[in-house]
């Protein structure tokens, strides 16, 4: 499978890949010192090693069972050069002239997947059932919007060897799981929006190399996953959702909704 790799030059960039495939990968569009700021606030908060904030979630270390590994950390546009990063002009400016909507932050993640880490399973975002404070179930991110597209902005060399992000193409999903929320939804793992194991082999997917300056978007409906990190390079990444401001801003219900689930 062929990636869909631009170099940033503003509207001459065409959006017709995207659209069919589902995702883009821009190069050399970060600055460094964003980059660097980031990265920093991130390493302070796995020093912390804090169990105990509901923001932090740890993993055991495939290599090391004794051993606590950071795995995600939530609202991380909180952490304030991470905030500012995913809601500068620049980023907005891309997913305005890739998507040619206005966009607005959603919910917003570092994925660490520091030297042992684990992988994440083949799965489509936003289509599971959650059960709310009242027990009501409730249908994914489909309570919120209908049209989500993430943006990946590595933090350091995200690499086969480290375990980067892998995708398959939109027009997969279209074609083998349906074109509307319940019934994709019907065709994945009712509680995670997990690939069934039988289904795997109709979404192949390719490994997307990328590194620092470099960000990725791609659409919620791409079938997506990661193999574990086994070396001895960490792969910290930001993973941020947007949605369009048509939908309005339901990034603190979401959060607050997702803590009493």
């Amino acid at each position: 499978m062929k990636e869909c790799i631009f170099q940033y030059t503003g509207r001459e960039m065409s959006n017709e890949s995207f659209m069919k495939s589902g995702y883009v990968l821009i190069k050399n569009v970060i600055h460094t010192e964003k980059i660097t700021s980031a990265l920093n606030e991130i390493k302070k908060i796995e020093d912390e090693f804090n169990i105990t904030n509901p923001n932090y979630f740890y993993e055991n270390s495939l290599v090391d069972s004794s051993k606590k590994l950071l795995r995600r950390i939530e609202k991380a546009a909180d952490v304030q050069p991470i905030g500012d990063l995913l809601r500068s002009k620049q980023v907005l400016r891309i997913l305005r002239e890739v998507t040619e909507k206005e966009q607005i932050l959603f919910k917003d993640k570092v994925n660490c997947k520091l030297p042992g880490g684990q992988g994440f399973r083949p799965h489509v975002d936003g289509h599971f059932y959650w059960i709310d404070e009242s027990g009501k179930r409730r249908k994914g991110w489909s309570e919120y919007g209908t049209d989500f597209i993430s943006v990946v902005i590595p933090l350091e060399p995200s690499t086969i060897e480290n375990g980067t992000l892998q995708l398959s193409t939109k027009e997969l999903t279209l074609k083998h799981l349906g074109n509307s929320w319940d019934i994709i939804a019907n065709r994945l793992i009712e509680e995670n929006g997990y690939i069934q194991p039988e289904d795997l082999s109709l979404f192949p997917m390719s490994p997307i190399e990328m590194f620092p300056g470099d960000i990725l978007l791609f659409d919620w409906l791409n079938v997506h996953g990661s193999q574990k990190n086994i070396s001895q390079k960490p792969r910290r990444t930001i993973f941020a959702t947007y949605l369009p401001t048509s939908y309005g801003d339901p990034r603190e219900r979401y959060y607050i909704e997702k803590l009493h689930s």
